[in-house]
């Protein structure tokens, strides 16, 4: 099935999910049909962030420590399409090549559950992980007014790839704490 934003917003939920368990890869679902995919590849100094969703196809790349700037091209433009600047507090804003911009905050007291937001404060789409045992999935609502965006297959993949990225830091930053009590 190809992306398209009617079977983005359909009454179905739409569920990110982990394809292989401990894996880096994921897929959007709607029901038995595959929307859209993220995968990550390992290098040796760099990972490489690839997302596809019907006929477009993107790679994110993530720089900076203090100030983390990721960087969107298109494969079929062979060009950067869009560069989001996130803040200390892991939101951020994602700024559009035609100027547009998207706001990506966090939608729970605890940051459990992240959306993406319009200029104007709409929420567009919302995200709700759900982690298992070396597993994370995770559901994906959309809003009416994101109905009719072009960006909609853009955010559902940058955002799932920014809530997974979260949670790893979460996870390292826990072990890291855990190994220096630990020695203590």
């Amino acid at each position: 099935m190809h992306i398209t934003n009617e079977n983005m917003t359909t009454a179905q939920p739409l569920r990110w999910t982990q394809t292989a368990r401990g894996g880096r890869e994921y897929a959007l679902r709607n029901g038995d049909a595959s929307l859209a995919t993220l995968r990550w590849e390992r290098k040796i100094c760099s990972t490489t962030v690839y997302a596809g969703a019907g006929a477009a196809h993107w790679v994110f790349a993530t720089s900076g420590f203090w100030k983390r700037v990721i960087r969107v091209r298109s494969v079929e433009q062979s060009a950067e399409i869009a560069t989001m600047s996130l803040n200390w507090k892991q939101g951020g804003t994602l700024d559009c090549a035609d100027g547009r911009q998207f706001v990506w905050t966090a939608a729970s007291r605890w940051h459990t559950e992240w959306a993406w937001r319009d200029e104007s404060g709409v929420e567009l789409l919302h995200f709700k992980g759900e982690q298992h045992w070396l597993k994370m999935d995770g559901r994906m609502d959309v809003a009416p007014d994101a109905a009719t965006l072009p960006d909609l297959p853009l955010l559902a993949s940058l955002g799932w790839y920014l809530f997974v990225q979260r949670v790893n830091e979460e996870v390292a930053s826990s072990a890291g704490i855990s190994a220096v009590a630990a020695t203590s």
